[in-house]
């Protein structure tokens, strides 16, 4: 019989790590047939799609449920899976990878290795998407050499006071920056937060100062605004806004998926998407050449 742990606590004391190093999984299943441990991790964000392959994060919950869990049941196995309802993904909302236990145990030596690095002054700085989450990203020495060398490649020869054109830049340098970009992008971010947090605390930050926002108005009770506009003769559909019907997707909720009749719902095209060439989805064919090849003979 199959044997589930839910929010189960872990530690890798075991290990001697440098620090300690412990965490919690939102549900693991052991399945004896398989000798499988699995560890299942769920993600409600939509900004971030978040990849099983080789996931480091992921990879450490496995590891920890593994060694707290696994003491007297055999595993050859260890499956990975991320539910992500809430962001589109090629896979699905539900993905897994499965890793030999024997690879799994190979990563802890990685990850210990990563950890006692932490503990040196002289570790090295890696700028990359995961510095979006750290709270030293608007002070971290390597994401502003990261946004200098982009902003050398980028604005070569150009004034100072205007980014480039983006249609003068080469094909090459056009990818590099869109490369780099979202590392840019949060790094600037995490700049405007750590400014405002600074002001904020009343510490002076050069040429900028905080002052009060744009006032707006609200109903101090809706109740009495109701009786009061009621009472001047006012139709109802002069006070309220229009009603709209919820989404296919916000009514499933209510009735159930298996209760809506499929010719009730029309799909629509989604907005087309730039992404890597390292993506699975096919590219679309978007160049006046393969739009007329496309067609069929005669048109």
């Amino acid at each position: 019989m199959n044997q589930l742990w839910i929010e189960q606590r872990f530690s890798l004391a075991v290990l001697s790590p440098p620090q300690p190093m412990f965490g919690t999984a939102d549900a693991v299943v052991y399945t004896p047939a398989l000798r499988q441990l699995e560890v299942i991790d769920y993600k409600n964000g939509s900004g971030v799609v978040v990849e099983v392959r080789n996931n480091a994060q992921l990879k450490y919950y496995a590891l920890g449920a593994a060694l707290s869990l696994g003491k007297g049941i055999p595993i050859d196995t260890v499956k990975i899976t991320i539910a992500q309802p809430n962001a589109g993904h090629p896979d699905g909302i539900v993905r897994s990878e499965v890793l030999d236990y024997i690879e799994l145990l190979a990563f802890a030596g990685e990850l210990l290795a990563a950890a006692r690095l932490t503990l040196d002054p002289d570790a090295p700085l890696v700028p990359g998407k995961h510095c979006r989450f750290c709270p030293a990203s608007a002070i971290c020495p390597a994401q502003r050499e990261q946004a200098q060398a982009l902003a050398q490649v980028a604005f070569a020869d150009m004034p100072l006071d205007r980014p480039p054109a983006p249609e003068s830049l080469p094909p090459e340098i056009l990818g590099d920056i869109l490369d780099k970009l979202p590392i840019l992008d949060d790094w600037m971010k995490s700049v405007y937060a750590h400014a405002r947090h600074e002001l904020e605390q009343g510490r002076s930050v050069h040429g900028r100062k905080m002052v009060a926002g744009k006032r707006s108005r609200d109903w101090a009770s809706e109740k009495e605004t109701e009786d009061f506009l009621l009472g001047k003769g006012l139709a109802e559909e002069e006070l309220y806004k229009p009603r709209t019907l919820k989404s296919p997707a916000q009514v499933e909720k209510v009735i159930g998926k298996k209760n809506l009749p499929a010719e009730l719902v029309a799909w629509k095209d989604g907005n087309t998407q730039m992404v890597s060439v390292n993506d699975p989805r096919p590219a679309l064919a978007l160049s006046p050449g393969d739009v007329f090849l496309a067609l069929p003979s005669g048109e």
